[in-house]
């Protein structure tokens, strides 16, 4: 689970396909995170762009189909991405440092 920020070691390893300026418009349409570079808003709803026909991989939507899946995830910069990953059910297993813990236990 990553934040959709430029800074994201992810992201920065995908800026030879990626435009620089695409993260920023999807910033302002909402987007706040990222699963394998499957973008998604806080609600955990699939984000699709031009972004999705270049990734080899599993769809949220196929994620979501898997039985058991396992985010890893923690710092203050990811916390609205996680808390965006459980509310979509992107992941039903959270392994994370102990104050996001808390944090995410908050209403």
């Amino acid at each position: 689970i990553g934040p959709s920020r430029s800074d994201s070691v992810v992201v920065q390893d995908f800026w030879q396909v990626m435009q620089p300026s695409a993260l920023d418009e999807m910033h302002a349409r909402g987007v706040v995170g990222s699963v394998n570079l499957r973008y998604f808003d806080a609600g955990g709803r699939a984000f699709l762009s031009e972004i999705d026909e270049r990734i080899i991989g599993l769809t949220l939507d196929e994620i979501k189909r898997i039985r058991r899946v396992a985010g890893v995830a923690g710092g203050t910069s990811k916390r609205e991405a996680i808390r965006a990953a459980l509310a979509g059910k992107l992941v039903n297993v959270l392994i994370t440092d102990h104050i996001t813990a808390q944090h995410l236990l908050k209403p």
